[in-house]
């Protein structure tokens, strides 16, 4: 995830060492988030259904030919269907991992 993309989170009652601490902090926080969006009820949900439609696409795809012109605009619907579902799951599992190494930073710093 792009420090952009970091959602922002009121650290004023916070000593940092130093900014790269701080950004540590924020992918840390990030990665709490998602993980905690995954286990609500709307998360499970669209979690289920991005790896539900990904499976579906496999499986149709398997008895499409991209380069007939009868199967040509399936094809690329249900490509662009499994790509969207395929990054949602990335990007969760992504911010999750981001999370997960930078607090392991984190508590090495404090050792």
């Amino acid at each position: 995830m792009g420090k952009g993309a970091v959602q922002s989170f009121d650290d004023s009652n916070i000593e940092f060492l130093d900014e790269a601490e701080r950004e540590r902090y924020k992918e840390a926080l990030t990665g709490e988030h998602f993980r905690d969006f995954l286990i609500s009820a709307v998360g499970k949900h669209l979690h289920a259904r991005a790896k539900q439609d990904v499976e579906e696409v496999k499986t149709v795809l398997l008895d499409l030919n991209p380069h007939k012109e009868e199967d040509r605009e399936t094809w690329n619907r249900l490509q662009l269907k499994c790509g969207s579902a395929k990054n949602f799951l990335d990007w969760c599992a992504e911010a999750i991992i981001n999370g997960d190494t930078a607090f392991q930073m984190l508590e090495d710093d404090e050792d």
